[in-house]
């Protein structure tokens, strides 16, 4: 069968001749070049043109040579194929080729696959561009069957995902959203448990639980109860814990921590899962779910047989004394595992088994757990049980590790400071460590950076009151002083607390006094930073320092200024103001009792008090009162100092006020 093609105007032959003349036409451009150059005989720069042209030149014509040689061999086997053409009678125009002349012309390459005569090489035919339409759609369908080998809820889930595309969006009509969760709970019903590992269904899952009625919470909390732990276990699906607890029901969540229970060591030490259990332990779990969360933690005898009366190591050995060698080695075993993965050194579940661990075991055991946290000391901070065990640290340790516990705070004061539990650690540790100097070069310099917010701060406070009053009942819960007071008898301190403290005292009293008097509106606008700077100026008194006496001066003139206010009496009305500034003057009391000399504040607010002041602070109760304690301050001289401003006018505008301080007044000027 013969195939036909359309004949070119010209044959193989033409072609091969047509590239001989182009071949001689170089040539000759190359000798009229030649000829050029080497009529520049004084021209070095041309005679490098022509070498280099030279070499060109031979290379080409053998490159040529050799091609020609290949085309000679085509051109005999077109010749061949052409006479074989003219025998089948082809004509010129339907240009066909019978099968064996059509392989030939294949072979090289003078036709394509489909019959078509290629174009020379001097005019190449391009080749047609492959469907990319089909190519893709065929790629497409290949993709999506895979998944679906993968996946056998690919369809579910593409169809889960259009539809939750709509509910999330916040432009969304709530009825048109509250048919669309019900849809889309309907579709993913009695699958949850195998599509929440997956990073798309989880967010789908979240959703429900965030947009759904009660019954779809429910049913989805009581689907995933069995799969609690798996969940917990997933890179994806964890993240549908928090709402899991948040949206469901007390007795939904009781049953959550219930599923957890058996697979706490397990859920504890897994880099995902800790951070959950943290969540549910410390945030949901009840009392008695907590003890038996802790049991687990004792040992595999407490895995499947629970007991509720049992709520620390204590309680075990009483029952059961012979265990207590097997509980402790099982207990320290766990501990040491899990204190091998840092990201669950944070977790108060351990920190309350090693609190209790730590009140059992021999002392080398306890020098020995307590040495391995010591790099770890600020993830102990978020708990009680921790941070109780941090501070054991500072009363047991030695002194390299007292000085390691003072570099591991630097430069986190301010945050340690704010910590519920975890400043306590820092009034250990001003109890504790003989080196004062230390943690006064270490921690000071921070500490009175940020001492105006630790100030405002309802905690810090209790760091800058205890360095000033300290242990004082009246700031500090008997609580807290009786935990304090612990390291006092257990503690491995040479120097003196009194020694420790007031060298520390001296070091920090008079910064806090230039601050007093540098911002005067901050430590006295609010009633609870004012009763800070009530105790650091009382205790200021005390101190034998020069410098002091003298900022303590300053500090009682800026208080009397802001007091008095230009003579407004807005401040002096005010509730805590008031309080502190009659504290401030029933000291003076104190004062003169130890030094006659020392300057009280009776006698600098007396010195600011003009007629127009004392006219408008007759009108207001309060402020009569602070006259009348200025009378009874027990500084003589401030008190005939004030009384002396007392003018004929004054006692006559003191006569007609009705108030109570207004009447006592009255009566201390009427005094001699």
């Amino acid at each position: 069968m013969a195939i036909k093609v359309k004949r070119k105007s010209h044959n193989l032959k033409d072609n091969f001749n047509d590239e001989n003349d182009h071949l001689k036409k170089l040539k000759t451009e190359e000798t009229l070049d030649e000829n050029e150059i080497n009529d520049n005989d004084n021209d070095n720069d041309n005679k490098k043109l022509m070498k280099q042209s030279k070499k060109k030149f031979k290379k080409d014509v053998q490159k040529n040579d050799s091609i020609n040689e290949k085309k000679k061999k085509k051109k005999d086997n077109s010749a061949e194929i052409q006479e074989e053409s003219n025998d089948s009678d082809l004509d010129d125009e339907s240009g066909a080729y019978d099968e064996s002349s059509s392989e030939i012309l294949k072979g090289i390459g003078v036709i394509d696959k489909s019959g078509k005569i290629r174009k020379s090489r001097f005019g190449v035919k391009k080749t047609t561009k492959p469907n990319w339409l089909e190519f893709k759609k065929k790629k497409k369908e290949l993709k999506k069957t895979r998944r679906e080998q993968r996946n056998p809820q690919y369809e579910i889930t593409i169809k889960a995902k259009k539809i939750w595309e709509e509910v999330r969006n916040h432009n969304c009509p709530k009825d048109k959203r509250s048919s669309l969760v019900t849809e889309l709970h309907s579709i993913l019903k009695g699958k949850l448990g195998s599509v929440i590992h997956s990073h798309d269904m989880a967010r789908i899952v979240q959703c429900l639980l965030k947009f759904g009625t009660s019954d779809v919470r429910i049913a989805v909390c009581e689907e995933l109860l069995p799969h609690i732990t798996a969940t917990m276990l997933s890179k994806y699906g964890c993240y549908c814990i928090k709402p899991l607890f948040i949206y469901s029901n007390n007795d939904h969540r009781k049953l959550l921590i219930d599923g957890m229970i058996g697979h706490i060591v397990k859920l504890l030490n897994h880099s995902i899962a800790s951070r959950w259990l943290e969540y549910a332990y410390s945030t949901w779990a009840s009392q008695s779910q907590k003890l038996i969360m802790r049991q687990e933690l004792y040992g595999n005898l407490f895995k499947l047989s629970k007991d509720e009366t049992v709520s620390t190591l204590s309680d075990l050995f009483a029952k059961n004394p012979q265990v207590k060698p097997a509980i402790l080695l099982t207990t320290k075993s766990i501990i040491s595992k899990a204190l091998e993965k840092k990201h669950i050194m944070v977790s108060s579940l351990l920190h309350s088994v090693m609190h209790d661990y730590m009140n059992h075991c021999d002392s080398v055991e306890r020098n020995e757990l307590l040495e391995s946290l010591v790099e770890s000391l600020l993830q102990l901070l978020t708990s009680r049980d921790g941070t109780i065990v941090a501070m054991n640290i500072v009363w047991h340790g030695t002194n390299k590790m007292k000085k390691t516990t003072v570099k591991m705070l630097k430069t986190h004061v301010k945050e340690v400071s704010e910590l519920e539990h975890g400043h306590l650690l820092l009034l250990a540790l001003f109890d504790s460590v003989d080196d004062t100097v230390l943690i006064k070069k270490a921690l000071f310099p921070e500490l009175l950076s940020v001492a105006e917010e630790m100030a405002v701060d309802e905690i810090g406070r209790r760091v800058l009151l205890h360095l000033t009053v300290h242990r004082d009942k009246s700031y500090f819960h008997p609580a807290e002083i009786e935990l304090l007071q612990q390291g006092d008898q257990i503690g491995t301190s040479k120097k003196s607390a009194n020694v420790k403290h007031k060298e520390l005292f001296e070091g920090l009293i008079d910064p806090l006094l230039t601050l007093i008097a540098n911002n005067p509106s901050h430590w006295l606008g609010n009633s609870s930073v004012s009763m800070l700077t009530l105790a650091v100026v009382k205790s200021a008194s005390t101190s034998d320092s020069c410098a002091s006496s003298d900022k303590l001066k300053d500090v009682h003139s800026k208080i009397a200024l802001y007091i008095i206010n230009d003579g407004k009496t807005d401040r002096v009305e005010d509730g805590g103001l008031n309080f502190v500034i009659k504290k401030l003057i029933q000291h003076d009391k104190n004062i003169l009792s130890n030094d006659k000399e020392l300057s009280t504040f009776s006698s600098t607010l007396v010195d600011f008090l003009t007629e127009s002041i004392l006219e408008s602070w007759i009108k207001i109760n309060r402020a009569c009162f602070l006259l009348v304690g200025l009378i009874e301050s027990g500084d003589t001289t401030a008190a005939t100092q004030l009384k002396s401003k007392f003018t004929k006018n004054f006692k006559n505008l003191l006569k007609n006020e009705t108030t109570a301080g207004a009447k006592v007044l009255h009566k201390k000027a009427k005094e001699k």
